[in-house]
């Protein structure tokens, strides 16, 4: 007996019942009750999943978000600390953006957030974690690498942005560039003052020429 599980009009599954003998009616009418709740307990799933998708994500990248980033970069600080491996950050903002978005408009510079965002999920090992922090600026966090790894890694994002193809359908739309700055934990550091070292970096590689990576040092103010 095969009974379709319906969610708001639509089929969401398939109860399928496999007995030895025939069904009697009385077990027919209590099969589809229980598909109907079967169909309902799949709906509420969905939704939650929905849900959470939504609470972690940013809608225009899909990458993770400032909340779940500062959520999950304060559990990798803590693992980190216990095993003794390094945790590392990048941040990076987009070059002279304020003015590509005057030049193209909002939703061609949506398209252009959506493609970097693209390129640093390739770019990225599995368990790196990959946020919009906000705007045109983006957050990276890569357990489990030395300085140098993340010098070399770092690097080859910025020419790979560099060299990205952009296009809105059959307009070619000129190339950007992204300023960068990274950190290295150290043991009992907060969340917040990691991100500040990486954005105080970031910023130095602004103010030095932009499109280049800078390392934190503590000689920033």
């Amino acid at each position: 007996m095969c009974i379709p599980l319906f969610a708001q009009g639509e089929v969401v599954g398939i109860l399928h019942i496999d007995a030895l003998e025939e069904i009697s009616p009385e077990d027919q009418q209590i099969i589809e009750i229980i598909a109907r709740t079967l169909g309902i307990a799949l709906n509420n799933l969905s939704i939650k999943q929905r849900l959470t998708h939504d609470n972690l994500r940013d809608g225009m990248t899909q990458l993770f978000n400032q909340s779940y980033m500062q959520s999950i970069t304060e559990q990798r600080l803590a693992e980190a600390e216990r095993s003794g491996q390094p945790l590392s950050i990048i941040y990076l903002d987009i070059d002279n953006f304020k003015s590509y978005n005057s030049r193209y408009g909002h939703v061609t510079a949506n398209i252009v957030l959506q493609g970097l965002a693209k390129l640093l999920l390739k770019s990225i090992r599995s368990f790196d974690i990959a946020c919009r922090w906000g705007g045109e600026e983006f957050v990276i966090v890569m357990p489990n690498m030395t300085l140098e790894t993340l010098r070399k890694r770092v690097e080859q994002l910025r020419l790979d942005i560099e060299q990205m193809q952009l296009r809105d359908g059959d307009q070619i739309l000129e190339s950007i560039t992204a300023s960068f700055g990274i950190a290295v934990s150290d043991p009992g550091i907060t969340v917040k003052d990691f991100l500040n070292r990486a954005n105080q970096a970031m910023l130095e590689a602004k103010r030095t020429g932009k499109n280049r990576v800078r390392e934190y040092v503590n000689t920033y103010n």
